[in-house]
């Protein structure tokens, strides 16, 4: 996410990696022309939701998208914080 300028979000799920996800989010995050990109959070096999008001925002992550989207709104402190994006990755099978 660009925190300080446009706050543009980058994301990607359901990688092979975890440098995979956090290289393909923070290019997608650049590609949709913010400045400066940082990774805020990184999940696996649970859910995650970025809440965002005029001024702060908070992620968290949940074992359910309702329980990410409602702590992430709880802890974004401003009432008129929205979740603005949320996805879910499932445990993969491992042989």
């Amino acid at each position: 996410m660009d925190t300080t300028e446009t706050g543009f979000i980058g994301a990607s799920h359901d990688k092979p990696s975890r440098a995979d996800a956090e290289r393909i989010a923070m290019q997608n995050c650049l590609d949709l022309g913010a400045k400066k990109c940082e990774l805020l959070n990184w999940y696996a096999d649970g859910c995650v939701a970025l809440a965002q008001g005029p001024t702060l925002f908070a992620v968290a992550n949940g074992n359910s998208p309702a329980e990410a989207a409602n702590a992430a709104v709880a802890n974004c402190k401003e009432a008129s914080c929205k979740v603005v994006y949320s996805n879910c990755s499932k445990a993969k099978a491992v042989r």
